[in-house]
């Protein structure tokens, strides 16, 4: 059984200004080229004139958290316990002692 789900953790838009950076270029002159790129945008969406190749795209994040405690879940990799906190190992060792009677009576092949 798995204590952790998969979880959106971050949405962002994210728009491409189609700004080229050059190889010779250092970051703070690229970084005003950006800067003189989103204020070009800003007029865009005030003015709707603007034929630019504006891209928006929306970007996401999934995790696997704990169905607990909402932390990442971090599994032993040799037993395969969650080690993130109290309430999601006593789930994990009453579902092996389950499993372990279960074998013993012979009910885990039905």
């Amino acid at each position: 059984m798995s204590y952790t789900k998969k979880v959106l953790t971050e949405a962002k838009a994210v728009i491409d200004l189609n700004v080229r950076r050059y190889y010779w270029q250092d970051a703070t002159d690229y970084e005003k080229d950006l800067k003189s790129a989103a204020a070009d945008l800003m007029d865009f969406l005030r003015d709707h004139r603007s034929r630019d190749g504006y891209s928006i795209d929306i970007e996401t994040t999934y995790e696997e958290l704990c169905i607990y405690c909402h932390r990442t879940g971090e599994d032993d990799d040799e037993t395969g316990e969650p080690l993130c906190c109290r309430k999601a190992m006593e789930r994990w060792q009453a579902d092996e002692y389950c499993k372990l009677a279960m074998h013993k009576e012979g009910l885990d092949h039905a």
